[in-house]
């Protein structure tokens, strides 16, 4: 589900970004949300991979086996989410020179 809802923010800022919108409030807000919803998919994800490896070595313990709770979190995912808001946030800032532009004389 959050795939089809990254997939339709993606489309909606790629058809605005080709009508030249690019400045436009309704692009840096789903810029932004793109940005949010793909680091707390990436953070959700390593937390229930934790949990996961957490109640199974609560069932092992009786065992001799070890659970190594491996490094899960998706650097990329992260790094692309901050890059992102950073480009909505530059975005928000040219809207706010266009803005200032169109009121100058």
């Amino acid at each position: 589900v959050v795939f089809v809802f990254i997939a339709k923010l993606f489309i909606c800022i790629n058809s605005a970004l080709k009508r030249r919108e690019v400045f436009d409030l309704k692009v840096i807000r789903t810029m932004r949300v793109l940005g949010m919803i793909l680091l707390a998919q990436s953070l959700v994800n390593m937390a229930f991979v934790w949990i996961q490896s957490e109640i199974g070595e609560t069932i092992l313990s009786g065992y001799d086996i070890d659970i190594v709770f491996a490094d899960t979190l998706d650097y990329t995912r992260i790094v692309l989410a901050f890059v992102t808001i950073m480009i909505s946030e530059v975005f928000k800032i040219g809207y706010n020179i266009k803005e200032e532009q169109s009121l100058t004389i």
